[in-house]
């Protein structure tokens, strides 16, 4: 996974944190971070409103890459993705919604944010719409997510 705490890592398409050294190779990182760095410029402003952008104050984005699992994916951002925020219904389930506050569906990823307090820290998780990424975290996307007007 790639996970991106400054808006300046887009500019460099260098290792962000959190990348994977073996695979997807870094062409592959670099292309999912060009294809990206309009939009996710767009949310770090939006993030961070007026204000220079701070990670610890305004949150993060990451992005799902090929080989990456929903539990890993939880693990990093410390949100749930495949159950709701008490456990009580999992994907699959009868009534089941994701926790996330917004789950958008554009061309060629799904976005899914996560607000964690008052102050509006935001986890934002890229899901690209690639082969490898954890299949049963794309249907759940596929299935619950808005899409956006044209």
């Amino acid at each position: 996974m790639i996970v991106l705490r400054d808006p300046k890592q887009l500019a460099r398409r260098d290792e962000p944190q959190g990348a994977s050294a073996s695979f997807p190779a870094p062409l592959t990182r670099a292309f999912i971070l060009t294809v990206l760095a309009d939009s996710l410029q767009g949310h770090f402003q939006a993030l961070s409103g007026q204000e220079t952008y701070a990670p610890q104050d305004h949150g993060y984005v990451v992005i799902a890459e090929p080989g990456d699992t929903a539990a890993s994916l939880e693990t990093e951002t410390g949100c749930p993705i495949l159950t709701d925020w008490f456990q009580e219904s999992r994907y699959g389930d009868d009534g089941f919604a994701p926790s996330c506050e917004w789950l958008d569906e554009q061309p060629f990823w799904y976005e899914m944010g996560f607000t964690l307090n008052d102050n509006g820290f935001t986890v934002l998780l890229i899901v690209p719409k690639l082969t490898g990424v954890d299949s049963r975290l794309l249907q759940m996307c596929k299935d619950h997510a808005d899409i956006p007007a044209a």
